[in-house]
């Protein structure tokens, strides 16, 4: 196999790389980040070029077993690397899991559709201090959370992983939840506002205009003045 150079950009400690020019000027070496999560080798300057078994030779002996780049031991193998230190291991770090989340229907009320212009001033032909919705209308659909992916040391050892956090039932009223425990219908036609924790459903009486002359209107509910 041909040795191509490594084009992962590591930074390699300039101190450690001076202290192995000067004391394993005559041999090859693996040192490991405290951390666990990097080996690095060198191969001094007067040191005979070993071969593969001897250099695998050395990476066990250091108790590195996983993340071992097969490029960079070929590079030694072929003499191509030499009084330079480089990471011939690499760990993984776990990354953790999403959190659960609400896929809503209902627009949010972080910013009501008013949008603030250049001048100051604020365009209100979007806004709106509500979302109509439908009788069984779906408003809310809950995601769970997700499992993280571990991780792992270059000696083997493995890094769990924390998993992503559940978020509790939302509370409120004019809805329902679907017997999958995730899905929320509408149980009428209405208003609907929903804060990430609570959903509220309510009666709709739309009018197109209000004067004296409509008279009282007495309506349970939201009541929206076109």
């Amino acid at each position: 196999m041909e040795f191509i150079k490594n084009s992962q950009q590591d930074e390699i400690p300039k101190d450690i790389e001076k202290y192995c020019r000067k004391i394993y000027a005559e041999r090859f070496h693996v040192l490991v980040n405290p951390d666990k999560l990097k080996a690095y080798a060198f191969l001094g300057n007067e040191a005979v070029i070993p071969d593969e078994s001897e250099i695998r030779s050395v990476i066990a002996s250091a108790n590195v077993s996983c993340g071992i780049d097969d490029n960079i031991v070929n590079g030694f193998v072929q003499g191509k690397i030499k009084n330079e230190l480089v990471v011939i291991a690499r760990g993984k770090l776990p990354t953790m899991g999403r959190d659960g989340y609400y896929e809503s229907t209902i627009r949010s009320d972080a910013d009501r559709g008013i949008k603030q212009l250049d001048d100051g001033s604020l365009n209100l032909k979007d806004a709106f201090l509500f979302t109509k919705v439908t009788e069984r209308q779906k408003v809310l659909i809950y995601h769970e959370a997700e499992k993280g992916v571990d991780g792992y040391a270059v000696d083997g050892s493995e890094l769990t992983a924390v998993s992503g956090r559940e978020l509790g039932t939302v509370k409120g009223r004019g809805f329902r939840l679907l017997e999958d425990g995730k899905t929320y219908i509408s149980e009428e036609d209405g208003c609907a506002r929903f804060n990430g924790s609570k959903l509220e459903i309510m009666p709709l009486l739309e009018m197109s205009e209000a004067s004296n002359v409509s008279g009282e209107v007495n309506f349970d509910g939201c009541i929206h003045i076109k």
